[in-house]
């Protein structure tokens, strides 16, 4: 966006430190940052937000002390985005204090699935918005269903490397990667490891709750899947990338999910096969002739012949990644934010 003349501020707001951390040197940034040191007004956060996000550990609170403290006291900017309905929980605040327009962006509505605390969060998060954007065509669906109306429609931006990784120089790794908790079922993966005759499985990404993670480790070695099963952790960018671009398939599964999951989006940038399931919002994506990668996740057999299938066929996996990266190519960055600034114009006339 600054190409395209707009002063940004990008802000981070975030207690723990065990999160992956990510660096954006091209942009102008203010991280506001905290030490986790166990208060009781930390306890609280954690409490309420596996209320409204039951999967979430402490590591991926929604720490609302520093949210109020933002909106209190950051600078006055002519337009605030918001990249989720938490983030924006104290906008209407924000609103009143300065007289300056915001939207949000919506990567995954609560009103379907979520309690009634989640969705109280998310009716006052909206409910001063000059402009709503959800991320897939389900996000939109759900809102329009419970009363917002010209809610806008934006994939999230794609980045496309200007070589993609041939099959060659590939291994036979299968790369999942997401914010793991119990709500993403990683132990799916464990009866379709099983059944892999050759090849790997790779759960990448952070997890929202560390005693989950060390249980679900402590799982995959008793069940003797540990040269079948990788499950590395909080990873840097330029680790997640490399393992984009050794990696032939990609995989991801929701459950309830109508977000795009931004892993998703990522693999099919790199050139990877995805096999998703039905659950996801990602699914509505894919082109025709990507169906066949819309799997039951309960059918561990069946996916993991899949993915053997594109390990051992190159002719396969050539036709599937030039599909991937036809299909992630109208979501590059330049029409993506051609895209946003529309609605950051129109929302400034507000």
């Amino acid at each position: 966006m600054q190409s395209r003349g707009f002063d940004v501020d990008l802000v981070f707001l975030r207690r723990s430190r065990k999160l992956t951390p990510f660096s954006f040197t091209s942009l102008h940034r203010t991280l506001r940052e905290a030490e986790d040191h166990g208060s009781l007004l930390t306890k609280v956060f954690e409490l309420l937000t596996r209320h409204y996000l039951a999967p979430r550990g402490p590591d991926a609170t929604v720490d609302v002390d520093l949210i109020l403290s933002l909106e209190l006291t950051r600078q006055t900017q002519d337009l605030t985005i918001y990249t989720d309905q938490f983030a924006a929980m104290f906008a209407p605040l924000g609103r009143l204090l300065r007289r300056k327009p915001y939207i949000v962006q919506i990567q995954e509505s609560g009103f379907k699935e979520g309690g009634l605390l989640r969705r109280v969060v998310e009716r006052v998060a909206y409910s001063r918005a000059a402009v709503l954007i959800a991320t897939t065509p389900r996000v939109r669906a759900t809102l329009e269903r419970v009363g917002y109306r010209e809610v806008c429609g934006i994939w999230p931006g794609a980045e496309i490397p200007s070589e993609i990784a041939p099959f060659e120089s590939r291994s036979d790794d299968a790369v999942s990667v997401t914010m793991w908790d119990a709500g993403r079922h990683p132990e799916t993966f464990l009866d379709i490891a099983a059944r892999l005759r050759a090849g790997r499985i790779v759960l990448a990404g952070s997890w929202a709750d560390p005693d989950f993670l060390n249980a679900f480790r402590r799982r995959v070695e008793s069940e003797g899947l540990c040269s079948r099963l990788i499950v590395t952790g909080p990873v840097t960018e330029r680790r997640l990338r490399e393992l984009y671009s050794t990696a032939k398939v990609g995989i991801r599964f929701g459950y309830a999910e109508e977000g795009p999951g931004m892993g998703s989006l990522e693999a099919l940038s790199h050139g990877l096969p995805l096999i998703v399931n039905a659950e996801i919002g990602i699914a509505d994506l894919l082109k025709d002739q990507q169906r066949r990668l819309i799997v039951d996740e309960k059918d561990s057999s069946a996916v993991a012949a899949l993915i053997e299938s594109i390990f051992h066929s190159p002719a396969l996996w050539r036709d599937l990644s030039g599909l991937s990266i036809e299909t992630v190519r109208p979501l590059e960055w330049n029409a993506h934010n051609s895209q946003l600034e529309t609605q950051i114009r129109r929302a400034l006339m507000r």
